[in-house]
């Protein structure tokens, strides 16, 4: 396993310190923080974002030339919750160390608040509740309404959202200096499989799927690239080198070019092009039905259900089960070492029988006897003899 990255050293930019809160990603970049004090509340952020030591200093500098940001008084046109969630995600838009994926789900989770026109869902009533009102009650509220139409993960990140968007606003003077209330969490309950297809399961489940080319196409690419769902949902032709072996992936960790086995490019060579998206069906409906379909396929067979993530599962546990190195592995997928181990690697029972195998723990070597002392030997005799 490769060696855990120490964290880089503090910068000191005149009355601004900067210092790296959370990674490193896949690049190698951390995620940068500077502020300053100001007397009598919070640190006032300057800027925020992924880069390398050298880069952060060099924004750092950018953003106190621009101005920086510094405190104001209470933005008043920020009176409801509905407004500070639109001057969030105004914010979040503008900013370039995001990914659209990030973007987009943390708009999905302000509409479930603020009411959604395409589903004709009402808002909560914490939307029109004013920011000098906002307390915890109103979040617990919020979470129970929340939790009569969603899974517990998706409550948990909508008031996420919300409690990001109050953090985002209290740190420029925009609401009133102080902490919103914890709201205890759900308790969380299965909604989506964590199950992990062996190689049998998938290649069942493919032939099954033939039914619906699309669906049979899409299962193949994730399980051939271990990629997320939406990088394959929005995958095109001109993302595919079928000369040189690769296929070029765009998620939200942004691009990277992931070989493909001969047998993979053979059969991609053999797909029609009649559409511009290689599966063949839209993003709307990779994302939305493709798990439905494997469920159906799963059902039909008699196999235990999975999702379209468990073949991201399946992929890390191959890679790392093949002894490949974790940074190579991580660059494969899009993600850190740290993210891989934590939230993908799921250890079984051949990894356990391997393990003991290559450690060889209990095996006494060859040519060696274990000597039993006098003690232990009449132990033996007697237990022998009462048997």
């Amino acid at each position: 396993m490769a060696a855990k990255r120490r964290r880089p050293r503090p910068i000191r930019v005149g009355e601004v310190s900067v210092r790296a809160h959370r990674g490193p990603r896949g690049d190698g970049r951390w995620y940068w923080r500077a502020d300053r004090a100001v007397p009598g509340r919070r640190r006032c952020p300057v800027w925020t974002g992924w880069a390398t030591r050298d880069e952060a200093q060099e924004q750092t500098i950018t953003a106190l030339a621009a101005g920086g940001a510094r405190p104001t008084a209470v933005d008043p046109q920020l009176r409801t919750v509905r407004d500070l969630l639109e001057a969030y995600l105004k914010a979040q838009q503008a900013r370039t160390d995001l990914s659209p994926s990030t973007v987009q789900a943390q708009i999905r989770c302000a509409r479930r608040i603020t009411g959604s026109s395409e589903r004709s869902l009402p808002p909560l009533p914490i939307a029109s509740v004013l920011v000098s009102r906002l307390r915890g009650p109103a979040l617990v509220l919020t979470q129970d309404l929340l939790a009569q139409r969603y899974a517990p993960a998706t409550v948990s990140r909508s008031l996420q959202v919300v409690c990001a968007a109050w953090r985002w606003a209290r740190e420029r003077g925009f609401v009133p200096d102080r902490a919103l209330d914890p709201v205890r969490p759900l308790r969380p309950r299965a909604v989506y499989s964590r199950y992990t297809p062996s190689p049998g399961e998938v290649i069942a489940i493919l032939g099954y799927l033939q039914r619906w080319p699309w669906a049979q196409r899409a299962v193949r690419l994730l399980w051939a690239t271990g990629a997320r769902r939406g990088e394959i949902a929005s995958l095109t032709w001109d993302q595919i080198d079928l000369v040189g072996g690769r296929i070029e992936l765009r998620g939200k960790t942004g691009t990277r070019t992931v070989p493909l086995h001969p047998t993979v490019i053979a059969e991609l060579a053999t797909w029609p092009r009649e559409r511009e998206l290689v599966t063949g069906a839209s993003e709307a409906t990779i994302r939305g039905t493709l798990a439905l379909r494997i469920r159906t396929a799963c059902e039909a067979l008699g196999l235990p259900p999975w999702s379209p993530h468990g073949l991201r599962r399946a992929a890390v546990g191959r890679l790392y089960r093949a002894h490949v190195e974790v940074g190579a592995a991580a660059a494969l997928l899009g993600h850190s070492p740290e993210v891989a181990l934590r939230h993908y690697r799921q250890v079984a029972d051949e990894d356990l029988r391997e393990a003991v195998c290559a450690s060889g723990l209990g095996v006494v070597p060859a040519g060696e006897v274990i000597q039993l002392s006098e003690r232990s030997r009449s132990g033996a005799a007697d237990a022998g003899a009462s048997g």
